[in-house]
């Protein structure tokens, strides 16, 4: 005698749709970029960028204009608004920004270099991975990969 009941469907795997675009967005899933570490402190992620970059926690959060500390400063909010998903005006008050138009500015170039030049594709890949290793208490990448100090934007 067959059941009446349905056959079984399979369950709904998540991880095989797509992980980008409007589809993503509507079905709500996370691609990786969107997964975010918030119990990172802001603070730990400027001092691992500042270190990489060979500069001063306090030039990353300062208004200099030297390219390198630059760098430092526009990936180091990169970071924080990917890995902590904070407000602009959150991260314009975190890095001494007058207004959250600074901090749109930093962002948006960042991520339209991430884009189109593989070297920062590089090093802010390397230097998440870096950070998530650090935020799952992992040793052995607590260091920065390499310096940094020649990256000008």
């Amino acid at each position: 005698m067959e059941s009446i009941l349905p056959t079984p469907t399979p369950a709904f795997d998540s991880a095989a749709l797509p992980t980008t675009g409007w589809a993503a967005h509507r079905l709500g899933v996370k691609a990786p970029s969107q997964r975010r570490i918030p119990f990172l402190p802001t603070n730990a992620i400027i001092e691992h960028v500042a270190d990489a970059f060979d500069v001063q926690p306090n030039a990353v959060r300062a208004s200099g204009r030297e390219p390198h500390e630059v760098a430092a400063r526009h990936i180091a909010l990169y970071l924080v608004r990917e890995l902590k998903n904070l407000s602009y005006p959150q991260l314009a008050r975190a890095f001494g920004y007058r207004d959250h138009t600074s901090a749109l500015y930093a962002h948006n170039r960042i991520s339209r270099l991430i884009d189109e030049d593989d070297v920062y594709r590089d090093v802010v890949g390397q230097l998440r991975t870096d950070l998530l290793a650090i935020a799952l208490r992992s040793p052995n990448l607590a260091e920065p990969k390499a310096r940094l100090s020649g990256l000008t934007l």
